[in-house]
């Protein structure tokens, strides 16, 4: 089995009631659209080997000039749409690729969030440590400075290193909170194109139904012209 087969069974054997495959990260939904179109497209490029070959035989055997025009012209005209829906095909594809490497991103970036939202929750419960920390050791120093000049001023030398470090813990949770905000942007505006992508891939749909109904309307009555100029040669042979 290839990489690619190896990928799709593992796609659809996921379980049912998820909406992205665990393994390639593509929605089950997507999934099963995309191989409806590719067994539809099968079905199509078979009728049309079929037609062409009922076509060629029938024009090889003396059918009416006319009708083997027209047959022609069906035949082009299937093709056409034919190109035009395997280019929507490879389209959808590319755009699908590039939602599951959004998809991922957005992934990195919340996990990304998460850790500095626990850094920043860490710094935080440090500078609470180091507040009640400086409130015991004042309260400490006020009973030493009581009964000595020597020991008030080693209290004042205290409290002002303990205010230092509190304006240090102060600093860094100013930085980390700029941090949380930056990563949180990063997420919304990466959220914000997977949408945007989401949005392209229903209009790549709609575009492929309306390629698909005009297939549906073209191939019966070439099927009918082809089988009108069997029977003329059929005559003919009579």
């Amino acid at each position: 089995m290839s990489t690619g087969e190896s990928s799709s069974a593992r796609c659809m054997s996921g379980p049912s009631d998820e909406t992205v495959c665990s393994f390639c990260g593509m929605s089950h939904l997507l999934y099963g659209e995309m191989r409806k179109k590719e067994r539809r497209i099968a079905e199509l490029e078979s009728l049309l080997d079929k037609a062409t070959k009922e076509a060629s035989k029938t024009s090889a055997e003396g059918a009416e000039a006319a009708g083997s025009r027209r047959t022609q012209a069906d035949e082009e005209k299937t093709r056409t749409h034919y190109a035009q829906l395997k280019q929507m095909q490879e389209s959808c594809a590319a755009k699908l690729a590039t939602v599951s490497a959004l998809e991922a991103s957005v992934s990195d970036l919340k996990k990304q969030l998460i850790d500095a939202k626990a850094r920043a929750d860490d710094k935080e419960k440090g500078a609470m440590r180091a507040k009640a920390a400086a409130d015991e050791a004042e309260r400490a120093l006020r009973s030493l400075a009581e009964s000595s000049k020597a020991r008030e001023e080693a209290w004042e030398a205290e409290r002002r290193s303990m205010t230092t470090q509190l304006r240090s813990g102060e600093d860094d949770k100013l930085g980390t909170r700029a941090e949380l905000k930056m990563v949180r942007e990063r997420a919304e505006a990466a959220e914000a194109a997977v949408e945007a992508i989401k949005a392209e891939l229903a209009q790549a749909h709609a575009g492929r139904e309306a390629a698909m109904r005009v297939l549906r309307e073209t191939v019966p009555p070439m099927r009918a012209a082809v089988a009108a100029a069997w029977a003329a040669a059929t005559a003919l042979k009579a």
